[in-house]
């Protein structure tokens, strides 16, 4: 019997309540050894009788001790294609040996959400842990990639991006701040004490902390954070020390700023993102080059798009309408050499 102590919260209610269990019965054929029903790993339901539990383990050591499992694939692509992409920004850190997409089970064409990387040094590996951060774009559902060694069980920082959006909000923040602290008790105060009056918040936990973890992620210096924000404070130079000062703006015109700033930085992170997996990596084969154009091919001529109209419904061959045609070009050229001329 088990009793539990706890207070009601209507009055009369007794405050001890008693709990009676019963004894536990052994279930009639039940084995040990077909325990636990589900896998830790893959959540799934084990079937004892034709196969055995997996570890995740198994690949390393098929393909060898420098694997990595990358998990959080895109849905929308096949097999051969997600190899390529991922050959492609893995390249840089070293000499890849295999890059193999698991199928799923039921369809062939689609991949089973994993994907295996082997690299013949352990160095590339370890650098690729390390610095591999890689989003797919919204053609690729926008999945930012699980990247997991199979050897010392080390993983990528899968918060990479979030932090990232973290980061750029509290510098904001801190700007909006620093602002009023200096407005409101009309002084003027020293780069390097700016920590000691204006908090933010930490992304884990949310804790409230001393400003500058954020400013150092996206500007390296308080300098260039003031210069970033050059309308809202005044730098001055006195006996190597620089000293701040707010500007005269009013709520209005300070909220619109901020926002617009908000707008560059975010614009700032996505151009260095996109770029980030890109750069120095291996060029892709012809034919899936070809294929990636595909999604948005290039406008055909207005002649060669006549012919896929229905002569029911518009007489594509009407010398009027030819006419009009000539014209629309006649006018278009006109247009762009002016534009040239203006550009001269």
């Amino acid at each position: 019997m088990i009793f539990k102590r706890f207070f009601h919260k209507y009055p009369g209610g007794s405050k001890i309540k008693c709990y009676i269990e019963k004894k536990k019965k052994k279930i009639i054929n039940a084995s040990l050894f077909h325990q636990p029903l589900y896998s830790k790993n893959s959540k799934c339901f084990i079937d004892w009788r034709y196969c055995t539990p997996k570890s995740g383990y198994e690949y390393m050591y098929i393909y060898g001790e420098n694997t990595i499992e990358i998990t959080n694939l895109p849905n929308n692509k096949t097999n051969e294609y997600i190899q390529e992409r991922l050959r492609k920004s893995l390249n840089k850190y070293g000499r890849l040996k295999i890059l193999r997409c698991l199928s799923h089970r039921n369809d062939p064409y689609i991949n089973n959400n994993i994907c295996y990387a082997t690299f013949y040094n352990k160095k590339d590996m370890y650098k690729c842990i390390r610095n591999v951060n890689i989003r797919f774009p919204l053609s690729l559902q926008n999945k930012i990639l699980k990247f997991k060694s199979l050897y010392n069980n080390k993983c990528n920082d899968y918060h990479y991006f979030y932090k990232q959006e973290h980061y750029n909000y509290s510098a904001i923040n801190v700007a909006l701040n620093l602002f009023k602290y200096l407005q409101h008790n009309n002084c003027f105060i020293n780069i390097k004490d700016i920590y000691k009056h204006v908090f933010e918040y930490s992304y884990y936990h949310h804790k409230i902390v001393s400003s500058g973890i954020s400013i150092y992620k996206v500007f390296n210096k308080w300098e260039k954070f003031i210069d970033f924000f050059d309308n809202l404070f005044i730098k001055t130079k006195k006996d190597n020390q620089i000293i701040i000062t707010p500007r005269l703006i009013d709520d209005n015109n300070l909220c619109i700023y901020l926002n617009n700033k908000l707008i560059d930085l975010k614009r700032k992170t996505n151009s260095l993102n996109s770029a980030y997996w890109r750069q120095d990596s291996v060029q892709l084969p012809e034919e899936i080059e070809a294929k990636l154009n595909t999604d948005h091919p290039k406008k055909l001529k207005e002649e060669m798009q006549l012919l896929s109209k229905t002569k029911d419904f518009y007489k594509i061959h009407d010398e009027r309408h030819l006419f009009k045609l000539k014209l629309n070009k006649e006018r278009k050229e006109k247009k762009r050499l002016m534009k040239n001329k203006n550009a001269k």
